[in-house]
C-alpha cells in the first residue's frame, strides 16, 4: 500500500471548521494535536475521537512527515498499525493472510471498524 494512504503522526485533520496537526499521542489512547500555523494552541482528545476526523487527513506529498528510520516509541508505532487495520484493512500482523473479521473491509463499515 501507498504511504499516501497512512495516517501518521504530522498530519493535518480538519476538526470543526480548523485545521489541526497530529503532534503525538499520550498515555496509550491520548491524541495531541496543534492548531495549524501556531506554535501554542494545543487540542488533546482520544484515539477515537481523532479518528472520528481521520477522513479529512491531509498530507503535503512532496515533505516527509517522519523519519523512517531512527526509534519511535512502540506505542505510536503500534497505533500507527491499528488505524492501517482500522482504516485499510490490513492485518496488524505482518504474517496474516486475511484482515481479522472485525477489520474486514467487506464485512464491516467503518464506523463499526473504529468502535472495536
Amino acid at each position: 500500500m501507498s504511504d499516501e494512504y497512512k495516517l501518521r503522526l504530522g498530519d493535518t485533520v480538519e476538526i470543526e471548521g480548523e485545521l489541526w496537526v497530529w503532534e503525538s499521542v499520550g498515555r496509550g489512547n491520548e491524541a495531541k494535536l496543534r492548531r495549524d500555523g501556531t506554535a501554542d494552541d494545543w487540542l488533546s482528545g482520544s484515539m477515537p475521537e481523532l479518528l472520528a476526523y481521520a477522513g479529512t487527513a491531509r498530507r503535503d506529498s512532496s515533505t516527509p512527515l517522519r523519519k523512517t528510520s531512527g526509534d519511535w516509541p512502540s506505542d505510536v508505532l503500534d497505533m500507527e498499525k491499528h488505524l492501517q487495520e482500522v482504516f485499510r484493512g490490513i492485518p496488524m500482523d505482518p504474517t496474516a493472510i486475511a484482515p481479522r473479521p472485525q477489520y474486514d473491509l467487506a464485512r464491516t463499515t467503518q464506523e463499526q471498524r473504529r468502535v472495536c
